[in-house]
């Protein structure tokens, strides 16, 4: 629970959540959060930066589902801070350890560790999995094909959806029908995952330092660096949309970053999850949603596309600026509707 450096504590009505505010910024914590499993110190439900020195009247809506709070000399400003899906019902005492999506977002059965498994438009499912003779890679369903290829204590990173080439932890692209073999990804470390984009463009791979590259599917041109190596997840989630239009990688901090393939020198959006380290995350099949599993909450939903923002934000606002307000604030600028 809350530790030093922490300014204020705030209980929720109910007593099931306490927020607090410190160097750290703004925390949610639950507290009947079990002890970790590892021995270390309970971890909050979800952090907001806060960059002013000064934060009052802290206030938890769990009817609403949101958070409020007054921020530094802007007596008369509340900011307020949505907690949807992070509060209510939904709570796993007994946490996941694992999760998967299908190719459209929908949840599906994870591999098996250290598997590594893709899912084409179809529902096929190819696994990739290491043997002591190699690299085993199984086409599943009701006719199951199987080949091994690669060399003895080679595992994989990642598999394509159409199960025709694996990807090493050392980057080598291995052709599953004829075990060719080239090295790809130079200049990377190894890799404990990777994906490839459905539509057969683009491989995205994370190696041990924390640092996210995209590639094109040939592992030869190495298209932008997303993330810079600085801290690092053991194995984060990634996925990409299904036209491979957006890619989208969990991070250190529990949140996740989604990136559009099209400009991917441009600084992906954050979006913040809450309960820890995120195991899994699928677009759906025209990616207007983001899916989000994580250990002990339900799974959740981010919504990417702006009209569905704008809408959230208008029925926030309660309908947008009246023509009252407009001349108000805005008097030297024409009258528009905003909602």
């Amino acid at each position: 629970m809350p530790g030093e450096d922490v300014n204020s504590v705030e209980f929720d009505p109910t007593g099931a959540y306490v927020l607090t505010w410190g160097s750290a910024g703004l925390a949610l914590w639950r507290t009947d959060s079990p002890a970790p499993t590892d021995g270390g110190p309970r971890r909050p439900l979800i952090t907001f930066p806060v960059e002013t020195p000064a934060v009052t009247d802290i206030r938890l809506d769990p009817r609403e589902g949101v958070l409020r709070y007054r921020e530094g000399s802007q007596a008369g400003v509340v900011h307020t801070l949505s907690l949807h899906g992070l509060i209510g019902t939904g709570w796993r005492n007994r946490a996941r350890t694992d999760a998967a999506f299908d190719a459209y977002g929908q949840p599906a059965e994870p591999a098996v560790r250290p598997a590594v498994r893709a899912v084409a438009a179809d529902g096929t499912v190819h696994t990739a999995v290491s043997t002591r003779d190699g690299i085993l890679v199984t086409r599943q369903g009701a006719h199951p094909v199987s080949h091994v290829v690669g060399r003895r204590s080679e595992g994989p990173a990642a598999i394509d959806p159409a199960g025709r080439t694996v990807v090493t932890a050392e980057g080598v692209l291995i052709d599953v029908a004829t075990g060719g073999r080239r090295q790809g990804l130079q200049g990377e470390d190894l890799l404990p995952t990777a994906v490839f984009s459905p539509d057969g463009r683009y491989l995205a791979a994370a190696d041990t330092q924390g640092r996210l590259t995209l590639w094109d599917a040939g592992g030869q041109h190495r298209i932008a660096v997303l993330a810079a190596a600085d801290s690092t997840v053991e194995r984060p989630a990634l996925a990409f949309s299904a036209d491979g239009s957006l890619l989208a990688a969990s991070r250190a901090d529990g949140s996740v970053r989604v990136w559009e393939t099209a400009s991917p020198r441009l600084e992906g959006a954050t979006l913040p999850t809450g309960d820890g380290p995120v195991l899994a995350i699928g677009f759906t099949q025209r990616a207007m949603e983001l899916h989000v599993a994580t250990a002990h909450l339900a799974l959740r939903t981010a919504q990417l596309t702006p009209e569905r923002a704008a809408g959230e934000v208008c029925a926030r606002a309660g309908g947008g600026a009246t023509r009252a307000e407009w001349r108000r604030y805005l008097p030297d600028v024409p009258y528009r509707r905003t909602c």
